[in-house]
């Protein structure tokens, strides 16, 4: 299933979609609003509490809720069946550009502008129990590796690992302008999608694997199939490539008319 999400009355772009694990809703940022979607494109609800733009939403594991990171400087739960709201917002005064859910649920990650990783728990209540800055520049991507014990950042300087508690553990290699990075379903690889248009493979202990060439512009997003054999990505070229995980170039679906700021796969 393909869905093409758009708000024509709006008229805003939508940076960011993404699936819940069941595959059945759709969750998609625009302005200071999180919509939410059935798996045939049917609105079912549109969370607002933010004050100002959302930088990223993400769903927890067993898909019951939603985090939201955004640049009125607060992390926002969203518990959608019980239609609660928890505000996150200790920490330092600067604007969060993404975030990421720990598939073992226990806990957050939540970058700020200025490069600020922040580790949040729920201990009955949502705690800050990390937060510390290693990168120079701001953070465009955040991502738990599939097991939960790593997280992998990228800025425009670097893609940094550190443990599900914020302690840093290495850099992979030297970057310029990383937009995007993605975890295999296996672990063992990441993709990083770069402003020169490249997708660079790493494997986790920081080695380059291939460089995969073929778009024209910036890669904004990327994302790895679920069975771990195709890579998506997309660019500031108006296409998406289907890439095989041995960096051969499969397919160009060339169907928007600007750039292509996100891709996900549906879990099936």
């Amino acid at each position: 299933v393909t869905v093409y999400l758009t708000d024509s009355q709006r008229k805003e772009s939508i940076p960011n979609v993404v699936w819940s694990p069941d595959g059945n809703t759709i969750a998609s940022r625009s302005d200071n609003t999180v919509k939410i979607w059935d798996k045939k494109g049917n609105l079912t609800q549109t969370l607002k509490g933010h004050n100002n733009f959302i930088s990223s939403v993400q769903f927890s594991p067993d898909g019951k809720k939603i985090a939201t990171g955004s640049h009125d400087k607060t992390v926002r739960i969203w518990n959608l069946s019980e239609k609660k709201l928890t505000k996150l917002e200790a920490g330092n005064e600067k604007d969060f550009r993404t975030v990421a859910w720990n598939p073992k649920e226990n806990n957050i990650a939540a970058v700020r502008i200025d490069g600020t990783l922040e580790i949040w728990t729920k201990q009955g209540k949502w705690k800050l129990i990390s937060s510390q800055s290693k990168h120079k520049y701001y953070v465009g991507s955040a991502s738990f590796s599939p097991d939960g014990d790593t997280i992998a950042s990228a800025s425009n300087d670097m893609i940094k690992l550190y443990s599900n508690e914020g302690k840093f553990i290495r850099e992979l290699g030297k970057h310029e302008l990383v937009r995007s990075i993605a975890w295999s379903p296996d672990g063992n690889t990441i993709a990083s999608g770069n402003h020169d248009g490249t997708i660079k493979l790493w494997d986790k202990n920081g080695q380059k694997l291939e460089t995969l060439k073929g778009h024209k512009a910036d890669v904004e997003s990327i994302a790895w199939s679920p069975d771990g054999n195709t890579i998506a990505s997309g660019s500031g070229d108006k296409t998406i490539k289907l890439w095989d995980k041995n960096g051969q170039e499969l397919k160009t679906l060339e169907v928007h008319k600007s750039n292509v700021y996100s891709v996900a796969w549906s879990p099936d």
